[in-house]
């Protein structure tokens, strides 16, 4: 699998102090900016972290920046074969009363795909921050469009079986995302990822008449099955997605490592100078070491 883009997309972020810096007193801030994390790279920096209790943190706005590189991240996706993405089969009862006669049924929904992740947006501010060697990357993003297709039969007490398919799109899935980079050695990890909000589902019953009870009652069901598995679904397939970016480039951080001689000479001074002086020359260094 291709991660050239990713790894630069990834690593680019350290550039973003071009952008400019603000001072952040940490005060009793400190567990928002490094909350706990299991991973056992983040249990050796503890030290390292807690350091943070009585020191300022350069704070870097990482907006600008992240409006370029995320633009590079839907296609990573297709040509990754990430999307289309198959979506799990599923059997769910129902019952409905639309007068005075109360009908139950099954409904299963095979044949389901995912077609695209349209693009990838900020959903707001992204901030890169740093004390020593260590830098921390917080991310926030949104998934635009994702366009859906499932095949779907019903079978009715007393009507029948009724079979078409459902079409629609997901919107607005926003989820953060937590990245620690030690430059020592130019170890990059994963502390936290989460979704804040799963957005909104649109649907459409095709290929059948039905009354309008039973396909509000299929809209729901489709409705209630994306919010509590599909969601999850994608979730899981973008965090194993970006792990596995991660482990690609850790297995290549030698690569790196004059660009972390370059940042960690700025980092290390406690008056850094400004990243516009670093910052043409580290994204040809990108260039050159990963040949993009």
């Amino acid at each position: 699998m291709e991660y050239r883009l990713v790894c630069v997309a990834l690593l680019a972020l350290t550039i973003g102090q071009a952008f400019g810096t603000e001072r952040v007193d940490l005060d009793d801030r400190c567990s928002q900016i490094y909350p706990p994390c299991d991973h056992p790279r983040t249990q050796a920096l503890l030290p390292l972290l807690d350091d943070l209790e009585s020191r300022n943190m350069q704070r870097a706005s990482m907006n600008t920046y992240m409006d370029y590189v995320l633009t590079y991240i839907a296609p990573i996706f297709r040509d990754s074969g990430m999307v289309p993405m198959d979506l799990p089969d599923t059997s769910i009862g129902w019952e409905a009363q639309p007068i005075w006669i109360t009908y139950g049924g099954i409904i299963d929904l095979h044949n389901g795909l995912l077609h695209d992740i349209e693009n990838v947006f900020r959903a707001g501010n992204c901030y890169l921050s740093y004390n020593r060697q260590l830098l921390r990357m917080e991310i926030l993003s949104r998934l635009s469009r994702m366009p859906f297709h499932y095949d779907y039969e019903t079978r009715v007490m007393g009507l029948g079986i009724f079979r078409g398919w459902v079409e629609g799109h997901m919107e607005n899935m926003v989820m953060t995302k937590d990245f620690l980079l030690d430059m020592f050695d130019f170890f990059l990890f994963m502390q936290h990822f989460r979704v804040l909000s799963i957005g909104n589902v649109h649907v459409r019953v095709r290929g059948n008449i039905l009354t309008d009870w039973l396909a509000n009652v299929i809209i729901d069901i489709v409705i209630f099955f994306f919010e509590n598995t599909v969601v999850n679904l994608v979730s899981e397939t973008l965090q194993e997605f970006i792990q596995e970016v991660i482990d690609e480039t850790n297995a290549n951080r030698v690569r790196f490592s004059a660009l972390s001689g370059v940042l960690m000479e700025s980092l290390q001074d406690p008056n850094p100078p400004s990243m516009d002086k670093f910052g043409d020359d580290v994204m040809r260094m990108f260039q050159k070491r990963i040949n993009v």
